[in-house]
């Protein structure tokens, strides 16, 4: 049986490992248990999820350490930031007084031998003073190249999960945990034919089943077996998604236009809009962060992560940005919209 941990995570055999890695590794510090836990797995499977997890509980515990949450992007661009103003002990100062770090996407950091070479020296700061560091990634520490052999050895010598796509039955179990979570009426019938025909992650999932809901609503049907059976026929159809059409899409959704999207406005409701659009960007391509920051008005990776960050934490709490993002996923499928 599924372990529901809260509303939002799930606890199946694929990341139960992953799990306990992270729940162990928030335990008081000073343990025996290893300080360094690394996750890894393709896009989608949660790592994001138990690292939110990982730094709620050491949050609520009663020492409250102190917390740093970097994409490895944002690391690697602060170091270089930092060099170029010749100002790296201010740099490595900021590390000082941190007890738990967690830094997600370290496969970013291959090809950056300096950046790697300073976060080595973190974290055997942070473990020599008792704190806990945790790492996603999409690769194992041994697939990851132009890597600092001590910094992957320490990723070694700590815990190492892997979390890979959802089996069958696994993904019959989450369908139910979305169908719930945004209580859409999904039978078991439909859902099963989901999970048959949808060999991917949990986070594409969810997608899809936010999408057959919006689908429904849109053409006035109601979910079952025959409707999924046309959605998914039309879905399979559908071409793949460019930052244009992501962008066209969300400019309607907020009634801005194209080039405001894309410029270098912060008012905030460009702000918001554009956020939308590079989370998307984000989930629904596979474009780099680099070219996503690029092609709205020219910014670095680290707002694009930034902005994704920010989106996953808003809809967790507010109706109308989960609206925003459900209405944009419509209209991005309207074109594959399956009759009733």
């Amino acid at each position: 049986m599924p372990s529901r941990v809260d509303s939002h995570l799930l606890v199946l055999p694929e990341n139960a490992l992953a799990f306990t890695a992270v729940e162990t590794l928030s335990e008081t510090p000073h343990s025996k248990n290893a300080q360094i836990a690394f996750i890894y797995g393709p896009s989608g499977v949660g790592k994001t999820q138990l690292a939110q997890h990982f730094l709620q509980r050491v949050r609520s515990a009663d020492r409250r350490p102190t917390v740093m949450f970097k994409h490895a992007a944002e690391f690697i661009d602060e170091f270089v930031e930092a060099a170029q103003a010749n100002n790296i002990p201010q740099f490595q100062q900021s590390f000082a007084a941190i007890h738990c770090l967690v830094i997600e996407d370290f496969q970013a950091f291959e090809g950056s031998p300096e950046s790697q070479q300073q976060l080595l020296a973190q974290v055997d700061r942070i473990i020599a003073r008792g704190g806990q560091i945790l790492f996603t990634s999409r690769k194992s520490p041994g697939e990851l190249k132009n890597s600092n052999e001590k910094l992957v050895n320490r990723c070694i010598g700590g815990v190492c999960a892997a979390i890979p796509l959802p089996s069958l039955s696994s993904r019959k179990q989450l369908l139910a945990h979305f169908a719930s979570v945004e209580m859409i009426p999904l039978p078991d019938a439909a859902a099963e034919l989901l999970a048959v025909e949808l060999s991917v992650s949990p986070r594409e999932l969810r997608a899809a089943i936010i999408q057959v809901e919006a689908a429904a609503r849109l053409g006035g049907c109601r979910i079952d077996t025959p409707f999924v059976r046309n959605y998914l026929q039309h879905e399979a159809k559908r071409p793949d998604l460019g930052l244009s059409d992501i962008t066209r899409a969300v400019a309607r959704q907020f009634d801005i236009s194209v080039s405001r999207l894309r410029s270098r406005s912060r008012n905030q409701e460009s702000a918001l809009a554009r956020q939308c659009a590079m989370y998307l960007a984000r989930e629904l391509t596979e474009k780099r962060l680099e070219e996503i920051g690029r092609y709205f008005g020219n910014r670095d990776h680290a707002t694009v992560v930034y902005a994704c960050r920010r989106i996953k934490s808003r809809a967790l709490e507010s109706a109308e940005i989960r609206r925003h993002i459900t209405q944009i996923l419509q209209t991005l499928n309207t074109s594959a919209s399956p009759n009733c």
